[in-house]
């Protein structure tokens, strides 16, 4: 159930999220250098690969 969540979401056009998840989400993305879709699909790729291990 979890991969497929996770794959659904690491491949949406967009994600929208309430204002404070989405304020410390562009400032982890300007820490990593990435695009906010991009830190985005790493965290859920991240978490993925964690939680189907």
């Amino acid at each position: 159930m979890f991969p497929r969540a996770a794959l659904r979401l690491r491949n949406a056009g967009a994600v929208l999220m309430e204002d404070d998840n989405e304020d410390a989400l562009r400032d982890l993305a300007g820490e990593l250098g990435m695009t906010h879709n991009d830190t985005i699909r790493f965290i859920v790729r991240k978490w993925t690969v964690a939680r189907c291990s």
